[in-house]
């Protein structure tokens, strides 16, 4: 099964012949796959598509007791989610919580409370609309795929056994959170904006404290009895995930099947710390992103490709038609494994499955892992099908989008195009976060997260005026072309570069303006000039003006690739440095941080703050110069892709402003409330986690201006 085990029938090239596996021991982890069972390589399975393999990704099989042959296969993903967390799928359900107090920071102490009466018959699966589940009426429920039965709404699925037959169990795919349904039409890839994950798992059995035995459990081990995590769950919401505690349950469940692997432990998360709902991203622009999560947690540039490489011990040539990566670009290639990594290592906790999860540990270093077994893991979920369908939808949103603009509107839509091209619509402080240090730094070997200023002429805390597209832009690729081919996808060049070495450009240029020592250190390192600051009359003050300049130094340009609508840049939350982000994040705004709530990601307990870490700090991000060191907060956020926008309401990464037209508007005039959901939820922005203040940008605008701007960003 080396190298494209499993691939997909439309598959429009084969993979090279692989030699035979090295002779080589299997690592402790990795002898635990002799109890795994590829569901694609089930007779009942052969001749799967990629939409079959994508639309049923359900995971793989394993032993119900492992290393015992005689203990009967179960789809793990299934069997997690039906038997041992027991969702009411087709159990009534009630709910009652009447003002039931909840401790958001992990303190001990109440810091809300949540009211909710949940009472329906038949489940879930009886009361889609009630849970935002989509429904699926071309697949209706009942109907017999190749691994398993669709239970007629997406992202569900009823896994087949072994041997081809009904199970009884559903398992989750990854487009119960990342579809929905848009325009009248279903989408794989676009946020599951209805989808309320908290209320489901509130269902779960094992969380009602009437059932003995695992209440018990519960009590032995330390957990929060059942109820108290219900009333956390609840207070998620629609189109969002609440991150810690119990985020799919994880070790809270007895007997979960990936216990047997002990890198487990590493991802799961506690049963304690701040609840911290976030917005359920969309997929649809992976390919264009160089950073995964809303945290950037997942970088494309490190050196995941190599390893992938050396644990498949083939040639680089062979291992990118094997794991069908892309083959004329690095940085594409890169990119889409990166989308295997996140999509293996998050199906691996959701499908309760640790294969998945041994890949991506094997590709970060942290396992070793046969060629074989490297080859064999991701054909297991369907990592290369579910890429190429994501890759399709992205298109098919795309020319949607495109054909529902109507003649009458074509205006109102140009004139937006050039506010979020041209206008300058607020400051941000001249601060970004690299996750890795950038080439030009290579030979310093800098550990972790490094600062650098955005505009290396500036000061780090210099306040830069900018554009929309200055943020959400794209992050380009590794193949160079001509620039004439491929100009700038938002039409100008400083919409990334903001400074340059002055000695190459026409003379007369005035040198950089600063004060104090650290503006003469980047006079030495470079003699910088910024390029905003170019007089019009060395290039004209449009765009192609702008490009037509450049270009006569710059012939060629990395491909910008697919744009997103996002510069990939992390921006720290932490803008004055203080460390206390989290405590007080209205510093942080007047001090020129995008400045949204900054709960998000790192739960830093309330007796830890002020929280803050040590970093070098870099004067240029392009070439190299002297490394400082600086202390500063732990939080930032990557810029966010736009793509189908209008599908993913509510909006900031928390999901606590209901419209674009709320967006606009300072955050003191933005709703306090709203509704999410056909079950009673109502956000609450005063609620810690769900702040809708920051990231006002084009607040100045006029309504007609805000219009025509709102007009543009819903045809992405």
């Amino acid at each position: 099964m080396l190298f494209g085990a499993g691939a997909g029938a439309c598959r429009k090239a084969t993979p090279p012949s692989p030699a035979p596996p090295r002779a080589e021991a299997p690592a402790t982890a990795e002898a635990l796959l002799a109890d795994v069972v590829d569901a694609w390589s089930l007779p009942h399975a052969r001749g799967a598509d990629d939409d079959q393999r994508a639309t049923e990704d359900i995971g793989p099989y394993e032993r119900l007791r492992a290393g015992d042959p005689a203990s009967p296969l179960v789809n793990t993903n299934a069997h997690y989610w039906t038997a041992l967390a027991g969702i009411a799928w087709s159990r009534d359900v009630d709910i009652d919580f009447d003002h039931e107090p909840v401790d958001l920071d992990g303190d001990g102490r109440p810091d809300t409370t949540v009211t909710r009466h949940i009472h329906v018959k038949g489940g879930v699966l009886a009361n889609p609309d009630l849970f935002g589940l989509t429904r699926t009426r071309d697949d209706p429920r009942g109907r017999v795929g190749r691994v398993s039965a669709s239970t007629g709404v997406l992202g569900l699925r009823e896994a087949l056994r072994a041997d081809g037959t009904p199970s009884g169990e559903i398992g989750m795919t990854c487009w119960l959170c990342h579809g929905g349904a848009a325009g009248g039409a279903v989408y794989r890839g676009v946020p599951g904006r209805d989808f309320d994950y908290g209320l489901l798992l509130a269902t779960a059995a094992v969380l009602d404290d009437a059932n003995a035995a695992a209440a018990a459990d519960r009590r032995t081990r330390g957990f929060p009895p059942g109820r108290t995590v219900r009333a956390r769950l609840l207070l998620a919401g629609p189109g969002r995930q609440d991150l810690t505690g119990e985020f799919g349950l994880d070790v809270t469940v007895p007997g979960y099947h990936s216990a047997r692997y002990a890198g487990t432990a590493r991802v799961r998360q506690g049963t304690r710390g701040i609840v911290n709902p976030i917005s359920v991203p969309g997929i649809l622009a992976a390919p264009g992103l160089a950073l995964e999560n809303w945290s950037g947690s997942e970088d494309a540039a490190g050196p995941w490709l190599e390893r992938l490489i050396g644990l498949a011990a083939r040639p680089a040539r062979e291992v990118l038609a094997g794991f069908q990566l892309p083959a004329d670009d690095r940085g594409a290639a890169r990119r889409a494994l990166l989308f295997d990594l996140r999509n293996l290592g998050t199906l691996g906790l959701q499908h309760d499955s640790f294969p998945g999860l041994l890949w991506s540990d094997a590709i970060y270093g942290r396992e070793p892992l046969s060629s074989a077994a490297t080859a064999a893991i991701p054909a297991m979920y369907a990592a290369a099908s579910v890429r190429r369908i994501v890759a399709g939808e992205n298109a098919r949103w795309r020319a949607t989008a495109a054909a529902a603009v109507p003649a009458s509107a074509a205006d109102s839509v140009a004139r937006g195009r050039s506010i979020f091209g041209e206008r300058i619509v607020g400051t941000i402080v001249n601060r970004q976060i690299f996750k890795r240090a950038p080439r030009a730094y290579a030979a310093a070997k800098l550990d972790g997260p490094v600062l650098a200023p955005i505009d290396a002429t500036q000061p780090l805390d210099a306040k830069l005026p900018v554009r929309c597209a200055d943020c959400h832009s794209a992050a380009p690729l590794e193949s160079v072309r001509p620039l004439a081919e491929n100009p700038p996808p938002l039409g100008r060049c400083t919409h990334c570069h903001l400074a340059h070495a002055r000695t190459p450009l026409p003379n007369p240029v005035p040198a950089s303006r600063g004060e104090g020592k650290e503006s003469a250190a980047r006079q030495e390192e470079g003699d910088l000039v910024s390029i905003a600051a170019l007089t019009p009359r060395m290039f004209g003050p449009t765009p192609r003006a702008e490009v037509d300049f450049c270009a006569g130094c710059h012939a060629k340009h990395r491909d910008f690739g697919p744009t997103v609508w996002s510069s990939s840049r992390l921006y720290p939350f932490d803008a004055d440095g203080d460390g206390d982000a989290q405590g007080d994040p209205a510093a942080d705004r007047r001090a020129g941080g995008i400045g949204t709530e900054p709960l998000l990601a790192f739960d830093v307990p309330v007796t830890q703050r002020p929280f803050t870490i040590d970093v070098a700090v870099i004067a240029d991000p392009v070439r190299p110069g002297r490394v400082g060191r600086a202390r500063i907060g732990a939080s930032w956020v990557r810029a966010a892709p736009l793509v189908a926008l209008r599908a993913s309401a509510p909006y900031l990464h928390n999901g606590s402003v209901p419209t674009l037209r709320a967006l606009l508007d300072p955050a003191a005039r933005r709703p306090l409330t709203f509704p999410l959901g056909a079950a009673g939820f109502v956000l609450d922005t005063r609620v810690a986690g769900n702040g809708n203040q920051g990231h006002e940008f084009g607040t100045a605008l006029t309504a007609a201006e805000k219009q025509d701007l709102i007009a543009f960003l819903e045809t992405l």
